[in-house]
């Protein structure tokens, strides 16, 4: 997709959802709930927010890429998790991406990021059997060897120097999100047991873990 709309004019698009990959501003919404929420809540997700702490630094290497310019602006899809590419039931080759509503301005890594971040787990976020989180180097791979035939041409020296921080940077995102919901007391993402969103975000601190050790 990114391929396919190298060129279009990005000033026809507007941001569907502000700020909705901004590493920073996630982790300032963050520190914000922590600020607020009941101290028993702190206390429960005790080992999730020191966890998401040790990781701080990779808001500031996302500082540094969008200060420096070392990512170019183009339309992106935003929301490349598995579930939202169509695959052909017979030939298992995808067909195309699909919820196109956050179709806006985006950097590459935001695509390639959630892709890596969802195909590379052979299990959900809603998993909460930590121990089943794998990183599968082999689909990890795959997906990079698929992503740069199409790309490779397109993407700058700069950009390809921060692959590898896309993965990681898309799953803390997620993580990120689900802690400070879950601070909050629930009040963005739907869930159906009281913890589910602390299970989300340990679920994928664990598998930012596994892809930081990894890669």
């Amino acid at each position: 997709m990114t391929r396919n709309l190298n060129g279009v004019d990005i000033s026809l698009f507007k941001p569907t959802l502000e700020r909705f990959h901004d590493l920073a501003w996630r982790y300032k919404q963050f520190e914000d709930a922590l600020q607020k929420a009941k101290p028993e809540t702190q206390l429960v997700a005790k080992n999730e927010i020191e966890l998401a702490q040790s990781f701080q630094y990779l808001v500031k290497e996302f500082n540094q890429l969008i200060d420096k310019g070392d990512l170019i602006l183009r339309i992106m899809h935003n929301d490349t998790k598995v579930n939202n590419i169509l695959y052909n039931t017979v030939t298992r080759k995808a067909v195309c991406a699909i919820d196109l509503d956050t179709l806006m301005p985006g950097y590459f890594i935001y695509d390639l990021g959630d892709m890596v971040r969802t195909f590379v787990s052979p299990v959900n976020e809603e998993e909460k059997d930590i121990s089943k989180i794998s990183f599968r180097k082999n689909i990890y791979d795959a997906l990079l060897n698929g992503y740069l035939s199409q790309m490779d041409g397109l993407l700058s020296v700069s950009e390809k120097k921060s692959i590898t921080f896309s993965g990681m940077m898309m799953t803390y995102i997620m993580a990120l999100r689900m802690l400070a919901d879950y601070l909050r007391g629930n009040t963005y993402y739907s869930i159906t047991y009281p913890d589910q969103n602390l299970v989300r975000s340990r679920n994928q601190l664990c598998l930012l873990q596994l892809i930081s050790q990894a890669i």
